[in-house]
Order: structure tokens, then C-alpha cells, then sequence
């Protein structure tokens, strides 16, 4: 495990926002994305027949494969830092969180009916508190502003496709559909990155955080690329370009703007 300095406590307590509702923090992007995807005509009837309790369970057993729960034996560091998130946004469900092996520093929020938080085991390794903090936060703000059900209807669409759909789905109507999730999912990034600004006092935690992140996020890129210097730079472009086409999050600049 990589030393890493501490995190200076607090000068106050985590402020806690007893009831606060979700829209506190929507970003109006994210609210006009999603006003587009629910004019995408019959939406409410894809919507349902793609997201049954068979494609959440599988969803989760697919996520929650090799996670383990944090605990306070088991990652005290997480589990106190979890806790003070869910004590200032006073979730109005139970919010258990997961650690699991990934390459690169991650975390998702998944379950409509029995939502979860995941996070990569080496965000703990890698990051302070304060990072931590913001990124629990974050994706916290996910599963109380209602995202998960939208996200995991996206996420059966791209990865699944017409098999997860239960009904007869026109292609014209499967990508205008995709598209406008994929512009909605980008913009409640920014709603999420909000209720992370609450809980950690203002956007400059966040935006240090999503620097830190982007920064392991490059020191991962580099140790899998090759070692030759012309490989290196050609495979780097290419991962990128293909990236920027696939992302499901805005810029890190982006954000760090917004």
C-alpha cells in the first residue's frame, strides 16, 4: 500500500442536511436531459419492459462479484468515511457499501430497490479522506436523486441490447433513446458532483478530487502501454480518441467548470 499523507480533520463538522430533497442539487443540465429523454416518444414503455427485477439482479450479481462489504473491521477507514456521508445527506434508504478489486481507482451506485454503493478497493490505497469523502458523496447524490433506474436502463441497452428489451423496439426508437440517455447520463454527473460540493464544504474539494482521480486514472493508462516510445504515444491516442467517444461522464474539465 502506497503511504499516503493524512487528511487534516475537519476545522467544523460535516455540515447534515436533515430531509434535504434531491433537487437541492440537481444541475439544470441534468434536468433538461432528462426532460429530453422522457419526450423520446414511448420511453415510459421501453423503460419498463427493460428494467425488470431480472435485469437488477442480474446487474447486481454481475457488480457485487468478488466485492466485499465494508465494514468497520473490514475497511474502518471506508466505513467511518461512508458514514459521515450518509449522516450529513441523511439518505432515506439504507446505502451498504461495497469494496471490490478494480484496475483503476472507480464507483457506481447500483439497485433501485435495494440500492448499493461500490468503490475500488485501491481508491483506499490511493486516496485521502477527503477524496474519499467526495467521491462517496457523489455517487450518495446518484441513488437519492432517482438516477439508478435510468443508468441501469442505459447500461442494459448498450451492453444487452434487443435481448433485454421485452418488447418489439423499433431501431429508430433504440437510438434516440440510447442518445439522449448518453447526454442525460453525462449531465447528472453534475448533479452528483453538486451533492458532493455540499457534503465537503464547497466545488474546490470537488474539483481536487476529480484532479487526483484523473491523474491515477493516467498513471494506470501509462503502466499498461507498451514501452516503446512510438507504440506508446500511437496506443495512448487511440485509447483516448476512443474513449472520448464511449465516455459516460463529462470532461473532467467540464465538470470542474460546471
Amino acid at each position: 500500500m502506497r503511504a499516503l499523507p493524512p487528511s487534516p480533520p475537519p476545522a467544523l463538522p460535516l455540515p447534515q442536511f436533515p430531509d434535504i430533497a434531491p433537487a437541492t442539487w440537481e444541475h439544470p443540465a441534468d434536468a433538461a436531459a432528462l426532460a429530453a429523454v422522457r419526450a423520446v416518444p414511448g420511453v415510459d414503455r421501453v423503460v419498463a419492459a427493460t428494467f425488470g427485477r431480472i435485469n437488477e439482479w442480474t446487474t447486481g450479481l454481475r457488480m457485487l462479484h468478488d466485492a466485499r462489504e465494508v465494514t468497520d473491521t473490514s475497511h474502518p477507514r471506508l466505513f467511518r468515511v461512508h458514514r459521515e456521508v450518509c449522516d450529513a445527506l441523511d439518505p432515506p434508504m439504507a446505502l451498504p457499501l461495497f469494496a471490490k478489486p478494480m484496475h483503476a481507482i472507480n464507483a457506481a451506485a447500483i439497485g433501485v430497490d435495494r440500492p448499493c454503493i461500490i468503490i475500488g478497493a485501491t481508491a483506499e490505497d490511493h486516496l485521502p479522506e477527503d477524496a474519499l469523502r467526495t467521491i462517496l458523496a457523489h455517487e450518495a447524490g446518484h441513488v437519492m436523486s432517482g438516477h439508478i433506474r435510468w443508468k441501469m436502463t442505459l447500461w442494459t441497452l448498450l451492453y444487452v441490447g434487443w435481448a433485454g428489451v421485452a418488447m418489439p423496439v423499433s431501431l429508430p426508437l433504440l437510438v434516440a433513446l440510447v442518445a439522449a440517455l448518453l447526454e442525460w447520463d453525462r449531465k447528472s454527473e453534475l448533479s452528483a458532483d453538486r451533492a458532493a460540493a455540499l457534503v465537503c464544504g464547497g466545488p474546490e474539494a470537488v474539483c481536487a478530487t476529480l484532479d487526483q482521480v484523473r491523474a491515477e486514472h493516467r498513471t494506470v493508462l501509462h503502466d499498461h502501454l507498451p514501452a516503446n516510445p512510438a507504440w506508446r504515444d500511437r496506443m495512448e491516442w487511440v485509447l483516448r480518441s476512443a474513449h472520448s467517444l464511449i465516455r459516460r461522464h463529462p470532461p473532467v474539465d467540464d465538470r470542474i467548470a460546471e
